[in-house]
């Protein structure tokens, strides 16, 4: 198992800092999603709303990686924190795109062959 060598002063710094990003991260998303209430159509408050989630859940789960005592649960949470980050997603993309390109290529060789 890894040691964490910070001190107890350094881990209350990160805690202070993880809140005061997770408060204005609250903040910005309550501002956010009152002015695409009052002025965007429904589509796009749907990405509003999305991106909303999507901060909320990176700062929040930052926040319990980064102030969780070393454990298998941190290393659960280090997992999910690359997620929400996007780590992930940007694999997920890519092969969806790949299979995209395949798909569109396969149908319009089959158009013109038929066509």
């Amino acid at each position: 198992m890894f040691s964490w060598s910070h001190d107890r002063a350094e881990i209350i710094a990160d805690g202070i800092i993880h809140a005061i990003g997770i408060a204005l991260g609250v903040a910005g998303a309550a501002f956010l999603l009152l002015s695409a209430f009052h002025t965007a159509r429904d589509g796009e408050i749907a990405s509003v709303i999305i991106y909303v989630v999507g901060l909320l859940s990176m700062l929040g789960v930052s926040a319990a990686y980064n102030s969780w005592p070393v454990s298998p649960h941190k290393w659960m949470l280090r997992r999910f924190s690359g997620w929400v980050r996007g780590d992930c997603l940007d694999l997920f993309l890519f092969r969806f795109l790949r299979l995209s390109v395949a798909l569109l290529l396969a149908f319009s060789h089959a158009n013109l062959s038929l066509g």
